[in-house]
C-alpha cells in the first residue's frame, strides 16, 4: 500500500501470468502494427496536472514521492486524414499527449482525439498557447 491507495497491479500480474498470460512492457514509442503506435510514457512538457494528489510511491531514496502516473500512455493510429489518438485517462495531459504524438510520428493534423481527458477533481483547466493541431 502506498499513500492512500493500494497498487493492485503486481498481484493482478502474478495471477494473470499463472494462467499462461504474459505482460509486455514498453518503455518508449513502439509500432504495434503498421501505422498503429503505442506511445509509452509521455514527457510532461506542458504543466498539466491530471492525477489525484496525495498518492505516494517509493522514490529513488527511502522517501515517498508523488505518483504522477509516469506510465500513462496512449494509442496513436496514423491515417491519411491525420493522427487518431486514443487516450486512457490522459494523466500526462491531453496537450502533452497530442504534442508528443505529432513530434514523434509526423507533423500531421490531429484528425481525432478519443478518450478520458478529465482533469483531476477541483482542478481548474489552464489555457495554453494554441498548438496548431
Amino acid at each position: 500500500r502506498t499513500g492512500n491507495q493500494a497498487n493492485q497491479i503486481p498481484a493482478m500480474r502474478a495471477a494473470y501470468e499463472k494462467t499462461g498470460g504474459r505482460f509486455v512492457e514498453h518503455s518508449g514509442l513502439v509500432e504495434l502494427y503498421p501505422g498503429v503506435w503505442l506511445t509509452g510514457p509521455i514527457p510532461r512538457k506542458y504543466p498539466e496536472h491530471n492525477w489525484s494528489p496525495g498518492r505516494r510511491i517509493p522514490g529513488t531514496s527511502a522517501e515517498l514521492v508523488e505518483d504522477n502516473l509516469p506510465e500513462d500512455q496512449s494509442l496513436v493510429i496514423a491515417t491519411v486524414k491525420g493522427l487518431v489518438v486514443i487516450a486512457g485517462c490522459s494523466h500526462a495531459g491531453i496537450v502533452n499527449i497530442l504534442d508528443y504524438s505529432r513530434s514523434k510520428l509526423r507533423q500531421a493534423p490531429i484528425h481525432a482525439a478519443i478518450g478520458g481527458f478529465h482533469p483531476r477533481r477541483g482542478h481548474r483547466p489552464r489555457r495554453y498557447r494554441p498548438l496548431d493541431l
